[in-house]
């Protein structure tokens, strides 16, 4: 009897991690393609889950009139419960990036659907952006890191916007408008890489990661994001990775 029971649960542990690994790749193959080149800009990212599903993560879209948008979300926790919520809003995002409206608009219908559901303790931080032919890129941040604008006329944080996603049932989202130029580099990224660990319990931080992007805003995006992933590897090397 032990050991049927013992080759039952090895049968159901076994099953569990098929699951997972099925699961991971459907996640991975919901994220867009890893770079992508437009008329005026171009574009790198990745997405590196602590577990074999995450919490996190992005998508952009192609808009009429040479437009571009995308979005960088993080959901709190980890794992299936956190995972599942990324997907539902990665959804929603992208059931209205086609429609007319703005980042904030766009934030709002994300918090209205969110919280209409009221999943327990369940929230999410986001920013959405948009980038016209004109190189304005106006963006909504919920309560998400604010990305790094590192320009000729120095280095902003864009953290206007608004609380939260999926918080509070009328809350208010903004927007700002910044004009982009030839040579500008904006960095999004979640807390995963500021918050990765060194083996003393120090945090990787944001002066870290921003002096990483100056020493190498010259090169590529693909570039630029391939050096900060590996700072970041090299920083917190003997520590396991605790956030996506």
């Amino acid at each position: 009897t032990e050991g049927r029971e013992l080759y039952r649960e090895m049968v159901e542990r076994a099953q569990r991690d098929h699951e997972l690994k099925i699961a991971a790749e459907i996640q991975h193959a919901l994220l867009p393609a890893s770079q992508y080149v437009g008329k005026a800009f171009e574009v790198a990212a990745t997405s590196v889950p602590c577990r074999a599903i995450g919490g996190d993560f992005f998508d952009y879209y192609h808009l009429p009139r040479e437009g571009f948008a995308f979005v960088l979300g993080d959901v709190a926790g980890k794992g299936p419960a956190a995972a599942l919520l990324a997907s539902l809003l990665q959804g929603i995002f992208t059931a209205n990036a086609y429609r007319d409206g703005t980042p904030a608009g766009f934030v709002t219908l994300a918090n209205d659907a969110l919280v209409r559901r009221a999943v327990e303790a369940r929230f999410a931080t986001a920013i959405y952006a948009t980038l016209d032919r004109r190189g304005r890129l106006t963006y909504c941040n919920a309560g998400h890191n604010p990305p790094f604008l590192v320009s000729r006329n120095g280095v902003r944080r864009l953290d206007w916007g608004g609380m939260i996603v999926g918080a509070f049932e009328h809350a208010v989202f903004e927007e700002d408008t910044q004009q982009l130029w030839p040579g500008d580099v904006l960095v999004a990224y979640s807390d995963g890489v500021t918050e990765a660990r060194d083996p003393s319990g120090d945090e990787f931080g944001e002066e870290r990661l921003l002096s990483c992007v100056q020493e190498n805003c010259t090169r590529s995006p693909g570039e630029i994001r391939d050096c900060l992933l590996s700072a970041v590897r090299q920083f917190s090397a003997g520590t396991a990775q605790s956030d996506d």
